[in-house]
């Protein structure tokens, strides 16, 4: 078309594109919007195209998009202007744009006037100088005052610290304070953003929407800033599965070392038990206690209503090894064992009838797994409460061990006393921490890596479980709350283990008529034994560094009924990868069931 002009070489540069505007342009609706409107296309070409990268191994074929390599044009800004022929002033000249219409007629009839077309599409309200910003649109006024905002995002590596508006009846942004620690790190994983709002936000157009605008963006100007959201709720806040038990009575004492007793209803959530002793105390010992207390720890020293004599508080420690003589503190065990000093390490409680009370703990904390918007119905009354809604599955708690793990366990828990002196410490008391850890594994310090590195394999829902970045943080501050002076502090860094994906080929001689039965015995043995957080030489997660052999397969599959003997076997590995090249942070598995190829034959097609 001759009364085209394209001085951008198709949207690649920044320019300008003039064209005469058909008669025939009309009103369309797009999008819910109904307006004029112009479409650019290209009519060849591209800007790149999606390269594919195919590599093949005997049994299994992996398919990679790069588009790293393509460049699609990016319009930051759009300038319009109109020439009429001939020349005469319009009678109306209204400026439409994302947030609201503008009468420019008066401007328009000054010589040389300029106004822009779009004002706010790439300015204020979008992002401060340009920076990337997430606007999200409520229907309904966000009062003033605290809300939260759960946040469910694909974990990435990094925090960025996080800032948040809402928008006002002048277009302006006022500022919303975060009240807590963003545990979403600027939106880069699942979390709770918890604020303050200090204005009510207006109605404003936006997008063709009018609706309560918030914006949250990094407060540096981050050009790599993209999280990767799956949803956003409001007013979300942290579920505790707890009951709250007060004023139980454990028992009374005859003045013995090392008194146990037991809690009604455990097991307890760590740091929620107040216990405390009934003592005749003098007044000076109790000025010397009030000075020593923390800040927002309870009161030590207390007189109860309807409980006679004076109530004093005594502090859980991890281990009675060293405690003073007269350190008031005590042991609590998983089962709800609660255990007092011998007056050597730690003090142990005077005569008294009915002297050892629980004035107020937490029961609960067993594993609880529910999936996604699955029906929430809390217990008891809660004011203003209309709806309970869980977006995300619901998983945490700690399964309390049997008795067989605990007596596995009571070497390791005899040795470190709930401190991490060495790297086996560390190892048990991960475990200890966190129920789903399958298995994990603890290396020193080296020259490329100064921190402690922990590889961790949790159990998960499909063959390659993640232990999460919230997951890592909250298990490297319970460890690094216990290890010793001996490592400095930030020391540990805690990692989910890497997965290699190898695949597995057998060839097995049947038992006379059992052909069918071991294939199908065999597809199911190998198929557990190569998971890796339920498989592995003890059946207990793959230990991270640890190769697979084509001994261990014919040691796994030696115990099935209709097995005669083992022709072949083949383990397969990823190109450039070997049994040897197994990093200590890396874990064997199979990507998935198809690459276990099984072949059973009888003994006469031998």
């Amino acid at each position: 078309d001759n009364d085209f002009r394209d001085t951008t070489l198709d949207f690649a540069s920044s320019g300008d594109v003039s064209f005469i505007v058909p008669r025939n342009l009309s009103i369309t609706e797009i999008g819910g919007q109904e307006d004029y409107w112009i479409r650019a296309r290209l009519v060849g070409g591209d800007y790149g195209r999606p390269r594919y990268i195919v590599e093949s191994t005997a049994t299994t074929q992996e398919v990679t998009v790069r588009t790293d390599h393509m460049r699609p044009p990016e319009v930051s800004r759009v300038n319009a202007r109109f020439f009429l022929q001939p020349e005469h002033l319009p009678q109306q000249v209204i400026a439409r744009n994302n947030m609201r219409d503008l009468d420019q007629t008066s401007a328009n009839r000054l010589a040389g006037a300029a106004y822009p077309m779009f004002e706010g599409a790439y300015e204020v309200p979008m992002g401060d100088g340009g920076q990337r910003a997430l606007l999200l649109g409520f229907t309904k006024p966000l009062e003033p005052g605290s809300a939260s905002l759960f946040v469910t995002a694909i974990d990435q590596i990094g925090a960025v610290k996080l800032r948040v508006d809402t928008l006002g009846a002048d277009n302006a942004w006022s500022p919303a304070t975060l009240t807590k620690a963003d545990s979403t790190n600027g939106l880069l994983r699942t979390g709770l953003v918890s604020l303050s709002v200090a204005e009510r936000p207006a109605q404003v157009l936006m997008f063709g929407k009018t609706l309560y605008w918030m914006r949250l963006q990094p407060v540096d100007n981050v050009a790599d800033w993209e999280p990767q959201i799956t949803g956003i709720w409001l007013n979300g806040v942290r579920v505790v599965q707890a009951e709250t038990v007060r004023q139980e009575l454990l028992g009374g004492a005859q003045g013995e070392p090392n008194l146990e007793l037991a809690l009604l209803k455990p097991p307890v959530l760590a740091g929620s038990l107040e216990l405390r002793v009934r003592e005749s105390i003098s007044d000076e010992e109790i000025t010397a206690l009030r000075a020593l207390r923390a800040r927002d720890a309870p009161e030590p020293v207390e007189q109860a209503p309807n409980l006679a004599g004076t109530w004093v508080l005594w502090h859980q420690v991890a281990s009675l090894i060293d405690q003073l003589p007269d350190a008031r503190v005590y042991v609590l065990d998983s089962r709800g064992k609660v255990r007092f000093g011998d007056g050597q390490n730690g003090r142990f409680v005077l005569a008294g009838r009915d002297n050892i009370r629980a004035f107020t703990y937490l029961s609960g904390g067993q594993r609880v797994e529910t999936s996604a918007f699955a029906d929430a119905k809390p217990r008891g009354s809660i004011e203003g409460l209309e709806k309970v809604l869980a977006p995300a599955p619901i998983a945490g708690g700690s399964a309390s061990p049997d008795d067989a793990e605990l007596i596995a366990r009571m070497p390791q828990v005899l040795r470190h006393g709930g401190m991490g002196l060495s790297l086996s410490d560390i190892e048990a008391l991960a475990r200890d921490a966190d129920s789903q850890i399958v298995q994990v594994k603890a290396f020193a310090p080296t020259p490329s890596h100064d921190a402690v590195l922990l590889a961790v394999l949790a159990r998960g829902k499909n063959r390659m479980p993640t232990y999460s970045l919230a997951q890592r943080d909250w298990l490297r501050g319970v460890l690094s709350a216990r290890m010793t002076d001996a490592f400095r502090p930030g020391c540990l860094n805690v990692v989910s283990v890497r997965f290699v994906f190898v695949a597995v080929a057998v060839k097995l001689i049947a038992r006379p008529g059992l052909l069918a039965a071991l294939e199908s015995d065999a597809n199911t043995v190998l198929n557990r034994f190569l998971n890796a957080a339920e498989g592995g030489p003890e059946a207990r997660g793959w230990p991270p560094g640890r190769a697979l052999w084509p001994n261990d397969i014919r040691r796994a599959l030696s115990d099935i009924p209709a097995l005669d003997r083992i022709l072949n076997v083949d383990v397969n590995w990823p190109t450039g990868r070997s049994p040897d090249t197994l990093a200590a942070d890396e874990v064997i598995t199979t990507k998935a069931t198809r690459v276990i190829d099984v072949k059973v034959i009888g003994e006469a097609a031998i």
